[in-house]
């Protein structure tokens, strides 16, 4: 099953590309999109298709400075290189026994931090939210659960963690959207374990973002165009 995040905001002046390609890593696909001027937002895969999603500016010419990074063990050594290098993380990703880490050059005093559980996060979200910290990403890959956080320059929304392991969560996600009035962050599934992960935080209230999760047994190839701008995907 393919499981999508997508947010439709008014405002937002972004360009989408999506790339799928079979077989092989799609490098030459980044490169690419590096070359236009597009961001990497994402990188996925399933059923031997990859998939990668990017955005820039309407009108961008040239994108910030991003790097791509890949290994076999749990990337220790490449989140160190990242920040001594002065960049920071913005995607980490698990799929074909391979580790994949995004990163961008930073503005200003680098301030993020990684956790690494085999076991499910809770305790160490709720202390990370003590230490004053945003979570900016959640993912899980080879029995381990990943937390990037990083210090909000601006107030830090109040955020939450759900996990449940009997079926996907759409009660909860429905309850997000029609009651808690909350936005999907992240959402994972540990497959071995059988558990799906949500990180949630209140949706603004001064916009007009109207975010979606939606899931197809299907490809959803004609309509990338229609599914607005494309937060998660796999």
């Amino acid at each position: 099953k393919w499981i999508w995040i997508a947010e439709k905001k008014p405002e937002w002046r972004l360009e989408q590309s999506v790339s799928v390609k079979s077989g092989s890593f799609p490098i030459s696909q980044i490169k690419n999109f590096w070359n236009h001027g597009y961001q990497i937002t994402e990188i996925s895969k399933g059923d031997n298709f990859w998939i990668v999603i990017a955005h820039k500016l309407i009108g961008q010419k040239t994108h910030l400075s991003q790097s791509f990074d890949s290994s076999s063990k749990f990337p220790s050594d490449i989140i160190k290189k990242v920040w001594a290098d002065g960049y920071k993380i913005v995607f980490i990703g698990y799929h074909d026994g391979m580790w994949l880490v995004l990163s961008e050059k930073a503005k200003g005093y680098l301030r993020q931090h990684v956790v690494v559980k085999s076991t499910l996060p809770t305790e160490e979200l709720k202390n990370t939210w003590r230490r004053g910290m945003k979570v900016i990403l959640l993912a899980y890959g080879s029995g381990k659960w990943v937390i990037v956080s990083d210090v909000a320059d601006e107030k830090i929304p109040v955020q939450s963690f759900f996990a449940c392991n009997t079926g996907f969560p759409t009660d909860k996600i429905q309850e997000c959207y029609k009651i808690s009035k909350k936005r999907i962050l992240s959402i994972v599934y540990a497959q071995e374990k059988n558990i799906w992960a949500l990180l949630l935080e209140p949706r603004p209230e001064d916009t007009k973002s109207q975010q979606q999760i939606q899931n197809s047994y299907q490809f959803p190839d004609n309509k990338f165009s229609e599914l607005g701008i494309i937060t998660q995907f796999y």
